[in-house]
């Protein structure tokens, strides 16, 4: 955890409070997934998928260091095993791979780019992500080939608009009530 060094006492707070307000948010939502699956079918559920993988977006968007994507995403996931997730330590699991396929894109980026199209790649990478340990997990190289493209195919817009596009929408949004003063978002030009 080298990387959380630079980080102040405020990013570190503010990290935490988002990750535990989203992981309950995860919790409730969960609920409405597994409700949903039965209508909507395997493939079609993925839809619904992206939005677990927001906190990895959203969180990065906000405070803009190394490791927020990971960070994030893990005590979002543990917050939600915590509040009696259905998934239990898979969504522990799921938090930590989604948060390193974001982080990775925010790496590459030196987290120095925060427009829009960074924000839906990371969401993409951190869908893809947790599509290989689903993958694996759920045993989808028993399925038809054209289920398991469905499977991956499907999360993609859904990452697009659940976590990259919401992503930034939310914290233009928490921008504006003036909460986030002082942090890296509020100290930068935020470009579409």
């Amino acid at each position: 955890m080298n990387a959380l060094r630079s980080w102040t006492t405020r990013e570190l707070m503010v990290t935490a409070a988002i990750a535990v307000a989203v992981g309950l948010l995860y919790m409730a939502y969960s609920s409405l997934y597994l409700a949903l699956t039965p209508l909507l079918g395997q493939v079609g559920i993925m839809l619904a998928l992206g939005f677990y993988y927001l906190i990895g977006v959203l969180v990065p968007y906000i405070v803009r260091r190394p490791g927020a994507a990971l960070l994030a995403s893990f005590l979002a996931a543990f917050t939600e095993m915590l509040a009696g997730s259905p998934f239990g330590i898979m969504a522990v699991w799921a938090g930590l791979i989604q948060g390193l396929g974001a982080e990775i894109v925010f790496a590459a980026r030196r987290w120095q780019d925060y427009r829009l199209g960074v924000l839906m790649a990371a969401a993409v990478l951190s869908g893809m992500f947790a599509f290989v340990y689903e993958y694996f997990l759920f045993s989808y190289g028993a399925l038809a080939l054209p289920v398991q493209a469905g499977l991956f195919l499907v999360r993609i817009p859904s990452a697009l608009v659940l976590a990259g596009w919401l992503g930034k929408v939310l914290g233009d949004a928490l921008v504006r009530t003036g909460v986030l003063r002082g942090l890296a978002i509020t100290q930068t030009e935020r470009t579409v």
